[in-house]
This record gives structure tokens, C-alpha cells and sequence, in this order.
């Protein structure tokens, strides 16, 4: 997508999306060939299995972009199985902040939507003297910025502190760390015997490396970190990162002491806090979080743990319960202004009972996918059509992504559709 411009893709027929969107303002990057919207929709109805291999997409496959180090990006997963729902989209500077983005999730009716949840965006630009000041490190991209770009990005403690001994921000804040140390410690053979995944998986607490003086890094990437039965450490490093956790007790713990201690008074209640409490005054706290989530208003994520069942996003990132809802459509936008929420719609009216399936009716022979709703021919059981005449998908001459016949239709609402802006 050219700057200034924008373009969308509808996924009518799609058992699972997920992906990274990427966005840079320079010269000569792109990776290679886009897909049409004929072929986007026909390569998104395949099964999960079968994506992957087939010689017709070849040409649209890429290994890692020239970008992925330094673009801004944003990620998304829709999965609706029998495994359960995920509808889950963010704009991630977890380890790099380059660009502005937004993510606008737009509904017809918001009913039920917690809608604070759905302006994930950060709309300032970073600057080389506000990212050294807050954690970070400058460096220049390798590559020629268009006109009034930035030429530079910010790398992140997540980032830098990969090698703890190339950045201050890596051991700074030591002391206010010592009783936390002190205490994984004391409870560390504890830590290492409660494992995740029923005793197969990693322990709930493994020392980065044996330099103490490196630990700041370790918690600003929360690498070691994991929640499992008892101690819930995952949940422990998110909050300290944001500042909700008070270490003055610690030190002398049992282990069942420290174990309530990750449960109740550094874990997942203290995440589940509304932002605007975060960064409690004399708490030890992620420098560049607190540069982008309080400084600079974002609502981006900033460090690894900050999503998902291991952080304070859980209650947005709207995984389960079954009533989750993915939106109609959804909109990114690079360098975006301040726009508010969509306004709900009116209330939606009890839907009427809908008739069981039936064969198309239909003489015409139906045509490949050009604009939804579409349907996959080729699953078991056979998909149906959206709308009140509820009809079985038919062949459309081999596509994955066939037509559903306009007369069988009430909306649209069932296929979704990416814009970029």
C-alpha cells in the first residue's frame, strides 16, 4: 500500500487468519509479489494443512522481509473451533517502536463489548532523545526514509537486553530488585520443581544467567518467567513491569508464602487493573512501558507479557468465553490521527428461528469468489451459505472460495475484511 493510499481484502471463507501486517516509510522495500483479492480469498479457504506447499502461491511467499527488524507491525489471530475462540488483534512494539499504527475493530452493534478494548494504538512518532532517556536505543534504519520520515527507530529493553552486558538499562534499578533476588533464591529448587504442562514443560523460574547484577534484564524480558500450578510467574514479571507490584516484603518467604504472594498480590489481579493504575509511585517499573503506555498515551503492547492470559490484556484480547465476537470489519492505519470509538448501533432484535439446510435450488452454476459472503465447497460437513435459505456450498470448478448466490442472502456481516490505511 503506497503512502497516502489504502486497499482492503475480504476473507469470506477462513477457519483461521493469523499474521503480521508491516508498515515502514522507505525506499524500496517491498518483499515481493501481493495477492489479488480473487487469490487472497481462494488461498484463505484452504484448510490450515494446506497452505503451506502449494506451487500456485509460491510466488507470494516470502522468508523473513528485509523489515522485520525495525518495521512497526501488527498482529492478529481469528480461530473459531471446536478448541475453542480467538479473536485477537494488536499493534505490537514489544521490541521496536518506528511508526505509529492503529488497529479499529468496527461493529455494527457493540452490545456487551468492553470498547476500550478496541482503540489499540499508539499515535506519536519516536524521537532518539525520549527513547535513550526511557530504556531504549537509537539506531538508524538501513534503508532511505521517504520526505519527513523517521530515519531512525527505538529498540527496546525486550530487545537490547537479549545480551544484558551492551545496555545500562540491563542492570539499572538493581537495589530496588535485591529482596526479589534474595528470594527466588531461597525458593529457587521450589521454582524449578513446579513445572507447567502437567510436569513436562519449563519451570515456573530458571535464572537467565548467573550475573545477579543482569537480572533488571531478565524481568524486562520476562524470559524465565512462566505460569505454572503454583507459582505463577508469568503473571509476577507483567505486573512488575508495570509498576503494580510492592518487593519490600520479600526476602525471607517460605515457599507457600511466595507462591500466594505471585497469586494475590503480584499476578493476575494487579493486571486485571484498569490502566490509569499502573506505575504506583515508588514501584520498580519498566522504563520504556512506562514511556508508551503513560507518557505517550498508547495502548500498543510494550513488553513481552503485555497480552494474553500471561498479562493485564485478557480481558480484551477476547479470548472465549464462546460469546466472543470477531468484528464485521476491521482497520489499520499507519501514522494515524485521534479518532474515537465507533458509536454502537441500535439494539439488534431476536434473530427468528432459522430452518434447518437444504440443497441449492439454484440451476445456475455457481462461479468462483469475487466478493462475499463466499463459501468452501470442499469441507465436511459441507458449509452453508449465510442468510435465511441456509444453502449447502456447491463446486464451483475446483476453487476453495465459491460464490454464495445473491438472492440466498440477508447481509454480509458474516465475512470479515481488513482495510490498511
Amino acid at each position: 500500500v503506497a503512502s497516502g493510499q489504502q486497499t482492503s481484502r475480504v476473507a469470506p471463507v477462513a477457519i483461521f487468519a493469523g499474521g503480521r501486517v508491516y508498515a515502514w516509510a522507505a525506499e524500496g522495500k517491498s518483499p515481493g509479489q501481493g495477492m489479488s483479492q480473487e487469490v487472497f480469498a481462494d488461498y484463505m479457504a484452504l484448510p490450515a494443512a494446506q497452505k503451506c506447499g502449494q506451487q500456485q502461491y509460491s510466488s507470494y511467499m516470502i522468508n523473513a522481509p528485509p523489515f522485520m527488524k525495525w518495521g512497526a507491525f501488527a498482529e492478529l489471530t481469528f480461530t473459531h473451533t471446536n478448541g475453542g475462540i480467538i479473536n485477537d488483534a494488536d499493534i505490537s512494539m514489544v521490541d521496536q517502536f518506528y511508526l505509529p499504527m492503529s488497529w479499529d475493530w468496527l461493529y455494527d452493534d457493540t452490545a456487551g463489548l468492553n470498547t476500550e478494548c478496541y482503540n489499540t494504538s499508539l499515535t506519536a512518532f519516536p524521537d532518539q532523545a525520549a527513547c535513550n532517556a526511557n530504556g531504549g536505543e537509537w539506531a538508524t534504519i538501513p534503508a532511505v526514509p521517504y520526505p519527513r520520515a523517521p530515519s531512525g527507530y527505538c529498540k527496546s529493553p525486550n530487545s537490547v537486553c537479549q545480551d544484558p552486558s551492551r545496555h545500562a538499562v540491563c542492570s539499572t534499578s538493581l537495589g530496588k530488585f535485591q529482596s526479589l533476588i534474595t528470594q527466588l533464591e531461597k525458593v529457587y529448587n521450589d521454582l524449578q520443581a513446579d513445572r507447567v504442562g502437567h510436569g513436562h514443560g519449563p519451570s515456573a523460574f530458571t535464572w537467565a544467567n548467573n550475573n545477579r547484577s543482569n537480572f533488571p534484564g531478565q524481568m524486562w524480558t520476562c524470559a524465565g518467567f512462566q505460569n505454572a500450578p503454583k507459582f505463577k510467574m508469568a503473571e509476577t514479571c507483567a505486573a512488575i513491569n508495570r509498576g503494580l507490584c510492592d518487593l519490600s516484603s520479600l526476602g525471607a518467604m517460605s515457599a507457600d508464602e511466595f507462591a500466594l504472594w505471585t497469586q494475590k498480590k503480584c499476578g493476575g489481579n494487579q493486571n486485571q487493573q484498569p490502566v490509569h493504575t499502573w506505575f504506583v509511585n515508588g514501584n520498580v517499573h519498566n522504563p520504556y512501558v512506562y514511556w508508551l503506555r503513560r507518557a505517550l498515551n498508547g495502548t500498543s503492547y510494550a513488553f513481552s507479557q503485555d497480552e494474553g492470559v500471561h498479562g493485564g490484556n485478557a480481558n480484551c484480547n477476547n479470548i472465549n468465553p464462546k460469546s466472543s465476537r470477531p468484528p464485521k470489519s476491521s482497520r489499520i492505519t499507519v501514522c494515524p490521527r485521534n479518532k474515537p470509538f465507533p458509536g454502537p448501533s441500535p439494539a439488534p432484535q431476536p434473530p427468528a428461528p432459522t430452518p434447518g439446510p437444504r440443497p441449492s435450488p439454484s440451476p445456475q452454476p455457481w462461479e468462483p469468489c469475487h466478493k462475499g459472503p463466499c463459501c468452501n465447497p470442499h469441507t465436511t460437513p459441507r458449509q452453508l451459505c449465510p442468510g435465511p435459505a441456509r444453502l449447502a456450498c456447491q463446486d464451483c470448478g475446483g476453487s476453495n472460495a465459491c460464490q454464495c448466490p445473491h438472492g440466498a442472502l440477508s447481509s454480509d456481516h458474516f465475512q470479515h475484511e481488513l482495510i490498511l490505511i
